[in-house]
């Protein structure tokens, strides 16, 4: 196994796509049975699909050449509002805010009002209660998704939106407590003017908890295993890169829309069992990197 010790923080993950990132090469482990041999050749299928479709990331700096996103801007292509995932939340929230001017006062004062209302509704969730948290977290995409349409159709500018993947994108790792994501209110509200991006990654560490709602501390996790989506991802030649996963070759686009386990970290993480997703069917495009790093607590 070859691994590259190169770490990324959330910042430079926005700051290259609005930011971008890492990668690392894994050999594949031997077949043993006639049922391991299948996987074992599906997978192979599944890599050589993934490395015709890459497109590498030659830059991860703010300052650097940003040559190598013309791809990407291809893939957005006439998108109106991208939402940018994130499989780690670790720090920095970029908040941005806007404010009306002249005749359309009263429709961002009601628009704010709507916000404070939204916000408390969601809070007065029961954590004790699932079916309350439930709701609520239906409630928190629901509003996140009808603020940005409501948002992008007030100015009619091109918008990105940073979140988890477990919103920007159409299914969640956990059904249950997120029912419908904010992806799938904005492909619902926008079309095809809404293009989801993914995050992926084999190995490093972040700010989590391990319990829900517990305090957030570091957690590291090893190289994926050979039965996760991340492992069959690692295993494209180049370091960082991204791919559109509406124009996979089959074999790729087969292997990633099965449930695999996956790395998935949000409030809070848990790795035994690890949650399982289709990713191919989660989003439109995939950012892939090797390793990320905790971000420094301020």
């Amino acid at each position: 196994m070859t691994a590259h010790k190169r770490v990324i923080g959330r910042r430079g993950l926005l700051a290259a796509t609005a930011g971008i990132v890492a990668t690392v090469l894994l050999a594949p482990a031997a077949s043993a049975t006639p049922a391991t041999t299948a996987t074992d050749g599906r997978q192979a299928d599944a890599h050589r699909a993934l490395e015709r479709a890459a497109h590498p990331l030659r830059s991860t700096e703010p300052g650097g050449n940003t040559g190598d996103l013309r791809a990407l801007g291809a893939m957005v292509g006439d998108a109106r509002v991208v939402g940018l995932g994130e499989a780690t939340q670790q720090a920095l929230d970029l908040v941005t805010a806007n404010k009306g001017t002249g005749g359309d006062a009263y429709e961002w004062a009601e628009q704010h009002a709507r916000n404070i209302a939204q916000t408390f509704a969601f809070t007065s969730l029961d954590l004790a209660d699932p079916q309350s948290v439930s709701a609520a977290e239906l409630l928190r995409d629901q509003a996140m998704a009808d603020n940005t349409a409501w948002w992008q159709r007030r100015t009619g500018d091109k918008m990105l939106l940073s979140a988890h993947n477990g919103h920007v994108g159409y299914l969640s790792t956990d059904p249950v407590m997120y029912p419908t994501t904010q992806g799938v209110f904005l492909r619902n509200a926008l079309g095809r003017d809404y293009a989801a991006i993914g995050f992926t990654f084999a190995q490093g560490s972040f700010l989590t908890a391990t319990t829900f709602g517990g305090a957030w501390d570091k957690v590291t996790v090893p190289a994926a295993a050979p039965d996760m989506h991340e492992y069959t991802l690692d295993l494209v030649r180049h370091r960082d890169y991204y791919l559109d996963l509406r124009t996979l070759p089959v074999a790729g686009r087969n292997w990633l829309n099965t449930p695999r386990p996956v790395y998935n970290a949000g409030s809070s993480f848990k790795n035994d069992p690890l949650p399982t997703l289709a990713i191919g069917q989660a989003y439109d495009i995939l950012i892939h990197l090797n390793q990320v790093h905790e971000a420094a607590k301020l």
